[in-house]
């Protein structure tokens, strides 16, 4: 009996460690699990007042991957080389009610959208119509885009004025879609640089296509 009884505070003490480290353990693959678990997806929305954003471009760099840009009718300008630069994002960009009514004016000074940092199919426009082009950065045109390229676009209007290029797409490995959009008045699309562009479900109004090594 008195062996039974001296040893109950040691096995009092095993006790206390052996839950110590079990405790331990726990929090520590919760802890694990946080970490491993998918950021939750935002809306970042855009307006001319009422919003948290009230440029586009603004709330491109505030979105993650996965995240949607949410874009209510107006007129939309920007400050850098383009109005829509998604800067590699795997985002969506879309607007609430159409091209009819959600414009992208350059104020001929910068591109309408640029993609130059290896978007993919992840990155989607979707709505809106452009004006106002007349610009080069790396490239010369409305929308330009780049070497590792591929970004979809869809929905989209050529508006109502026009500069001297309008879609260029060129580069390696370059295979953006472009679906269900109104090119007309003038315009052109120049594909170069064995680019391989998707054109699908797309009106193509006086406007010229032009190839140079691409497809």
């Amino acid at each position: 009996m008195r062996a039974i009884i001296a040893a109950a505070p040691f096995l009092g003490r095993r006790a206390d460690r052996i839950t110590t480290c079990v405790l331990t353990v726990l929090m520590a693959l919760a802890g694990n699990a946080l970490l491993a678990a998918p950021a939750q997806a935002e809306t970042l929305e855009v307006c001319a007042k009422g919003c948290a954003y009230s440029t586009i471009q603004s709330a491109i760099n505030a979105a993650e991957d996965g995240d949607e840009v949410l874009v209510y009718p107006g007129t939309y300008t920007g400050t850098g080389q383009a109005v829509i630069d998604p800067q590699g994002k795997a985002i969506t960009i879309r607007s609430t009610d159409g091209p009819e009514v959600t414009i992208l004016d350059a104020e001929y000074d910068r591109h309408v959208m640029r993609f130059n940092s290896g978007e993919g199919r992840s990155t989607i426009i979707n709505g809106f119509s452009q004006r106002g082009w007349n610009y080069c950065s790396f490239l010369c045109g409305a929308i330009v885009i780049g070497d590792y390229c591929s970004p979809v676009i869809q929905n989209c209007s050529s508006g109502e004025d026009s500069g001297p290029t309008d879609i260029v797409i060129g580069g390696f490995n370059v295979s953006p879609l472009i679906e269900n959009c109104s090119f007309s008045q003038g315009y052109e699309i120049y594909v170069y640089g064995g680019s391989q562009p998707e054109l699908i479900d797309c009106t193509i109004n006086n406007a010229n296509l032009q190839t140079a090594g691409g497809s």
